[in-house]
């Protein structure tokens, strides 16, 4: 009989790297962030200062240097990305609407300039991520939200619209529980990604 650890387990395991998966996440994403979270490690790019977290547990940030690490962004187009957009593409119309992708449902919004300063396009206009959408692929929906608008502002994004869909869609059917936890899920990953100091690219 194979073992099966549990989530109490992992996150004791993994420590600060821990990103909880929800009980009613879709499964093929909640596989990609269950092996982003044990891969984390080798892509998370720590300053020398305390990690804002370690409050918590007593974890001082590693002192690895910054060219010992990858970009956090190659492991989210490796794991991440193929897992949410197979997810968004299994969606019907009802609830596509209500995940943010720069190249379609919020071309005609606002999106607000990222203050992050691991990306290339801190310059991008913030009312125009039309302007780039040759550059999106319908295959890397994070990517493409952090590329435009950073972390954070990607994760504020993604929980205005899913408070958007539970205040306007949602009727506890499996597939609005399936939506909102998977969604929920990401919020907290790219959440966690947030407060560590991270190279994206």
């Amino acid at each position: 009989m194979a073992y099966i650890e549990s989530e109490k387990n992992v996150s004791d395991r993994l420590g600060m790297y821990f990103i909880s998966v929800w009980e009613d996440c879709d499964i093929v994403v909640a596989a990609g962030i269950r092996e982003f979270r044990e891969r984390w490690a080798n892509y998370t790019v720590h300053s020398k200062r305390k990690d804002p977290r370690s409050h918590l547990k007593d974890i001082l940030s590693y002192d690895k240097r910054e060219a010992d690490k990858r970009p956090i962004g190659e492991l989210i187009l490796e794991v991440i990305d193929p897992k949410v957009s197979a997810f968004l593409n299994s969606l019907p119309e009802s609830h596509f609407q209500f995940f943010p992708i720069p190249y379609t449902n919020i071309a005609h919004s606002p999106l607000p300039r990222s203050n992050d300063k691991f990306t290339s396009t801190e310059s991008v206009l913030s009312c125009s991520p039309i302007k780039y959408g040759s550059k999106f692929k319908e295959d890397t929906p994070i990517t493409n939200l952090v590329m435009v608008m950073g972390i954070k502002n990607a994760h504020d994004v993604i929980k205005q619209q899913l408070r958007r869909f539970e205040k306007t869609e949602h009727q506890y059917r499996p597939i609005d529980l399936k939506f909102q936890a998977t969604v929920d899920n990401l919020l907290e990953l790219l959440w966690q990604l947030h407060l560590t100091p991270t190279r994206f690219k």
